[in-house]
C-alpha cells in the first residue's frame, strides 16, 4: 500500500521534510549456498534504501548483502559477514544512511551464502517512487 506523507502544497516547502511519495519496502529473506534476490527496482523507479542488515547462526562461511546493477555486475557492498567461529555462535552486520542510498531501477539488492549449509540472513528498509 502507498505511503502519502507529503504536505498538498509541495510549492511553499521551507527546509528538509521526513516525506515521501512511495510506497514502503521492508523486506526479509534466506540464501543458503545461492543469491537470492531481496528485492528488483521496478522500471522507472527509484529504491531509496535507509537500513540493511546481515546474520547468520552458521559458523563458518562468507555472507554477503549488497546491489549489482542491470548487468548482474557487483555496485555496492552494504553487508559482509566472513566467519571461522565455533558452531552456533551468530554473526551480524548492519548498514544505514540517511539520507537514503538511491539505487536505479533495474538494480538488485541481493543476499549470498557461500556454501552447502551456510546461510546468509538479509533485510533492507526504504521506499521506491
Amino acid at each position: 500500500m502507498p505511503t502519502k506523507w507529503r504536505e498538498p502544497n509541495a510549492a511553499r516547502w521551507v527546509g528538509v521534510r521526513p516525506a515521501h511519495n512511495g510506497e514502503q519496502i521492508a523486506l526479509e529473506v534466506a540464501a543458503t549456498n545461492a543469491i537470492v534476490i531481496v528485492y528488483t527496482v521496478p522500471a522507472g523507479k527509484v529504491l531509496y534504501l535507509v537500513e540493511a542488515m546481515l546474520w547468520s547462526l552458521n559458523n563458518s562461511g562468507i555472507k554477503k548483502l549488497y546491489i549489482r546493477d542491470a548487468a548482474d555486475a557487483m555496485w555496492r557492498h552494504l553487508c559482509y559477514i566472513v566467519a571461522l567461529s565455533a558452531a552456533g555462535v551468530p554473526n551480524a552486520d548492519h548498514w544505514n544512511a540517511w539520507p537514503p542510498l538511491e539505487v536505479p531501477a533495474g538494480y538488485d539488492v541481493c543476499v549470498s551464502g557461500s556454501a552447502a549449509g551456510i546461510t546468509g540472513n538479509g533485510a533492507i528498509f526504504g521506499w521506491v517512487e
